[in-house]
């Protein structure tokens, strides 16, 4: 082998490594995991993400992936369950979340306590209070929002 090839080979696996080294996601199993936990809209939903309607028939589960899932808890007349999937997605510039389940989309606010660590998803308007969706852990019934 020439002394030329010695070193363009030298030159080239050094570039492939620096690539490598630049370009290859450190402590990740994939890059949506690590999108997934950068995105803000998230952090602050995850606490509210597993809900139920205030009068406890309905039940909505917000996924990392901007997926959501609507299960009707009682059963349809023919005996199997409701399951509808959907996406939300967080709107930045009015602050709040879009839910869209069926094609139907409806606009909610979080609100969240700090004191007693309690959160709510607010249904736009916010005098439609059969809207209003609750930690799966809480009563709505029982719900203290101060």
């Amino acid at each position: 082998m020439k002394l030329w090839h010695v070193h363009v080979f030298v030159a080239l696996a050094a570039c492939i490594a620096v690539a490598f080294y630049l370009l290859w996601p450190r402590g990740e199993t994939s890059n949506g995991d690590a999108r997934i936990r950068q995105n803000p809209a998230w952090k602050a939903l995850s606490a509210c993400s597993s809900l139920d309607s205030s009068d406890g028939q309905e039940h909505l589960d917000l996924l990392p992936d901007n997926h959501a899932r609507y299960l009707l808890k009682s059963p349809l007349p023919n005996g199997e369950d409701l399951n509808v999937y959907g996406t939300w997605v967080f709107q930045a510039d009015r602050n709040v979340y879009e839910i869209t389940i069926a094609d139907i989309t409806a606009v909610f606010w979080l609100i969240s306590s700090k004191e007693n660590d309690s959160c709510r998803l607010v249904a736009d308007p916010p005098g439609d209070s059969t809207r209003n969706w609750f930690p799966s852990t809480i009563d709505p019934a029982a719900y203290d929002p101060r």
